[in-house]
């Protein structure tokens, strides 16, 4: 039962981050497309329109990555989901004590 929480908890969390992330990324990747492609290229033509298209497509795919990495870090500090001073509590056999 535990093990659904924390499931749910990640997922709700990795949700957020991606979604923002996706959002964010399409509109910074679409501007610096639209501007690359203003500056380089004669305003109006299919070059301008493709540098569009591969700002987006880069802008959505880092902001991915980085959303999606950075869901994987430590939570706040007072909402972790079980214990951070003992991670291996839950498995019988996975280590041992050490003796002095």
């Amino acid at each position: 039962m535990e093990e659904q929480g924390r499931q749910g908890w990640f997922v709700r969390r990795m949700g957020k981050r991606v979604l923002a992330g996706t959002l964010i990324g399409a509109a910074v990747g679409t501007a610096l497309g639209v501007l690359a492609g203003l500056l380089i290229f004669q305003p109006g033509s299919r070059a301008v329109w493709g540098t569009t298209v591969a700002g987006l497509v880069f802008g959505v795919l880092f902001a991915l990555v980085l959303s999606g990495m950075s869901a994987l870090g430590s939570p706040p500090p007072g909402q972790e989901p079980e214990d951070p001073g003992r991670p291996d509590r839950d498995v019988p056999g996975f280590t041992r004590d050490e003796r002095s």
